[in-house]
């Protein structure tokens, strides 16, 4: 059991206790009842926003004995200012890495999309828009959004992800029980270095990642603004970085794959792979 899945069972049966006395017992001082429901609540909204602690579900955010594999993942594209140069600085180096996209970018910009996958890049999912409040959305809500981003990512690039990753990473157990239906697998991260943070700098970035880059590790970094360049000129300092922590993985004998070869490193069954149309 994970420590997210136990501190959910120890937070639940001491709610469920306490409401077991309310009702057949003496029932505890009005202050304390609202303390404790405010307490168990917030152990939710935290368990939610932390995808390592896998408290409602499998969370897939490192690959254990991957050798010299690691994963870069890419959030927030397909962006026409920002992506193609991220593009281009993994491909000079002979890198690979994953994008979650969301639908309504891939349909802004298709070519874009078909471009990170003809790149020899894997496409994953990040919701067709960038709702914060994901977690809230019924199982029945998060199956049509992933269903609509899949549709558009197909559209543009002749493959249909099966990986997922919510926004922000928050999954509650509506969203693991959409992606279910879905038919997709959620997607975090070991290494989350915050340059979707306006305060970020490049170099705090770069050394974040560095920190605790190792085998397996599945890095979250964010090729575009959630906004997209033409509402937001900012830059994510991600862009910036990526010299340097490309520098880091060959430095330490790694390298970036897809997080389809990386799973296939670390573990002898079939990986999720994505579903290709058959007029593609």
């Amino acid at each position: 059991m994970s420590i997210g899945r136990a501190i959910l069972w120890s937070s639940s049966l001491a709610a469920l206790g306490l409401a077991v006395k309310s009702i057949w017992g003496e029932p505890p001082p009005l202050a304390y009842a609202v303390a404790a429901l405010v307490g168990y609540l917030v152990v939710l909204g935290v368990l939610a926003l932390a995808p390592r602690l896998e408290a409602f579900g499998d969370y897939l955010c490192h690959v254990p004995d991957a050798g010299d594999r690691v994963g870069l993942t890419f959030d927030d594209g397909p962006d026409p200012r920002t992506t193609p140069r991220v593009l281009d600085l993994l491909d000079a180096r002979g890198q690979r890495a994953t994008f979650f996209v969301l639908g309504w970018k891939v349909e802004a910009h298709p070519e874009i999309a078909r471009d990170i996958q003809q790149r020899g890049h894997q496409l994953a999912l990040h919701g067709y828009h960038h709702d914060r409040l994901y977690a809230f959305k019924t199982p029945a809500a998060v199956r049509e959004d992933l269903r609509r981003c899949q549709d558009a990512v197909e559209r543009a690039a002749g493959v249909r992800p099966v990986l997922f990753r919510p926004p922000v990473g928050q999954a509650s157990p509506r969203t693991f029980a959409g992606a279910k239906r879905a038919g997709v697998e959620l997607v975090g991260w070991s290494v989350r270095p915050a340059d979707g943070l306006r305060w970020s700098t490049s170099e705090q970035v770069a050394e974040r990642v560095t920190r605790r880059l190792r085998s397996g590790a599945i890095v979250v970094l964010h090729d575009a603004t959630e906004a997209g360049s033409e509402a937001d000129p900012r830059e994510p300092p991600s862009l910036a970085a990526l010299p340097a922590i490309l520098d880091a993985v060959a430095a330490r004998g790694l390298r970036s794959v897809t997080l389809e070869e990386l799973i296939t490193a670390g573990d002898p069954g079939p990986p999720p792979e994505p579903r290709r149309s058959a007029d593609a």
